[in-house]
């Protein structure tokens, strides 16, 4: 009968009934029996938070009842913090379920506050490119409290033209929160040109000439009258010197570089004809050359190359195109490809058939 009642703290008397299984002979009897139950923990306050403001006090969060603050003129700061706050069971109307307690500590979250800015700052005159985001002539700017008006990313170097930047106001009181907004700025094309690298050679040939490719340069081989984005030079005479010179190229931000110093450089001397294929055998994976010193060779008409002149692995049933020309040296460039002779592998059963006649 009281298995559903909530017995209050402190001792109190229930009637305790017996009841034997054997209900024929025997009867059931009762007695009061008294039960302790003791008083609770308190249940702590929680999911306090606030913003911050100014005088703000603890006084300015309310407690449930029973709870008062130790420290109520207390001013409570930004973040996650922990004040302490008395518990009085009986002017909660609960000493006979809690315990009175002293001194029990309560963690409140005070957000930062929002300082007001009055008025931000005004950028005032032009950058170049190539400025600092923080040279940037910042005038005005008044806010509620003390602080610094400053660049999100100072050391950036913007784009010519016109663009918005991230200001942001640092407040001196840790309790207010940083705020920011963006700023418009003028920047101006750099019209100062700047020195530029020396063309650096990476290939010499008899017809052509490579450079090193630089990074938004462009190149010139007569001094700048004609200039051209490739650092690659070709239809050029055989033996013959070159001037070159590069440069920055010109784009939104800045006018072109300076013309560098010019590099000279004579083309390669182009080796001597070569002498003419000459056929030796076949079969239906192999051709075999005549073998010329100094001579290289090619079977796809001279897209690749080999310093052999037998050509093992190939196709049976299949067409080569043979060239050949004289291999490049330190001094001279590779020569003129010779006309180009086109054979046939034989098939399988071609093969096969000669090695058999030349059995009998």
């Amino acid at each position: 009968m009281y298995l559903n009642t909530k017995p209050n703290a402190g001792i109190q008397y229930y009637n305790i009934i017996f009841t034997p299984n054997d209900t024929k002979n025997y009867k059931s009897i009762s007695n009061y029996m008294p039960v302790r139950v003791n008083k609770a923990e308190p249940a702590l306050p929680n999911d306090f938070s606030g913003t911050y403001r100014e005088n703000l006090k603890l006084s300015n969060f309310s407690l449930p009842k029973g709870w008062t603050w130790v420290n109520p003129n207390e001013i409570p700061k930004s973040g996650n913090q922990h004040y302490y706050a008395h518990y009085n069971a009986k002017s909660a109307g609960t000493d006979n379920i809690y315990h009175s307690r002293n001194n029990i500590r309560v963690d409140l979250y005070v957000n930062k506050a929002e300082p007001y800015i009055e008025s931000w700052p005004i950028a005032f005159g032009n950058l170049v490119y190539g400025d600092l985001l923080k040279k940037t002539d910042l005038r005005g700017g008044f806010a509620s409290l003390g602080g610094t008006f400053k660049w999100e990313l100072p050391d950036m170097i913007p784009d010519a033209g016109n663009k918005t930047c991230k200001l942001v106001f640092i407040p001196d009181d840790s309790n207010y929160a940083a705020v920011s907004k963006n700023i418009s700025i003028s920047v101006i094309k750099n019209m100062n040109p700047i020195s530029s690298k020396k063309p650096v050679l990476e290939g010499n040939f008899a017809h052509r000439i490579v450079l090193e490719n630089f990074q938004n340069y462009e190149y010139s081989k007569n001094n700048g009258e004609i200039r051209q984005n490739s650092n690659e030079f070709s239809n050029l005479l055989p033996d013959t010197k070159y001037d070159f010179v590069c440069r920055l190229k010109e784009n939104n931000n800045r006018c072109a570089g300076k013309t560098s110093e010019i590099f000279s450089v004579n083309t390669k001397k182009l080796a001597a004809d070569p002498q003419s294929l000459t056929f030796v055998e076949k079969t239906n994976h192999k051709i075999v050359f005549q073998k010329i010193d100094g001579q290289e060779y090619s079977k796809d008409n001279g897209k690749t190359w080999q310093n052999s002149a037998t050509f093992e692995n190939l196709s049976g049933n299949t067409k080569y195109y043979f060239t050949t020309r004289v291999k490049a040296t330190s001094e001279y460039d590779t020569s003129n490809l010779t006309e180009t002779l086109t054979i046939d592998t034989k098939s399988f059963f071609r093969n096969a058939w000669d090695k058999l006649k030349n059995m009998f």
